[in-house]
């Protein structure tokens, strides 16, 4: 699925779900995070004109899982909205780390 965010699984679906509904209604599963990764992905995925919906949860916080839940416009798919989100999110971490470490140079 996404091979370098290695703590994402993709949640079972019913098989009641055709294929082609299957892949723009989708619910991913994140080991070890919680709301810090879950509010932000969901922030990335809404600002995507194509997501209708993304939602996140974290059952207990004594399980380590945050379950978050896409569903894409007809002929979208959330594997890819999904995708966009976590490499929008990569972005905008490294521009933090460069306008900090600018910042450290700077006025150190």
């Amino acid at each position: 699925l996404i091979v370098r965010w290695s703590f994402v699984c993709k949640m079972a679906k019913p098989n009641l779900f055709d294929q082609k509904e299957a892949q723009d209604n989708v619910t991913y599963q994140f080991q070890g995070e919680d709301h810090t990764l879950g509010n932000s992905l969901r922030y990335m995925l809404m600002k995507n004109p194509n997501v209708e919906f993304a939602g996140y949860t974290v059952p207990h916080p004594s399980e380590p899982y945050m379950n978050v839940r896409v569903q894409t416009v007809a002929g979208t798919n959330a594997d890819e909205a999904m995708d966009e989100a976590l490499d929008n999110m990569s972005a905008v971490c490294d521009q933090v780390l460069r306008t900090y470490k600018k910042a450290v140079k700077t006025y150190a």
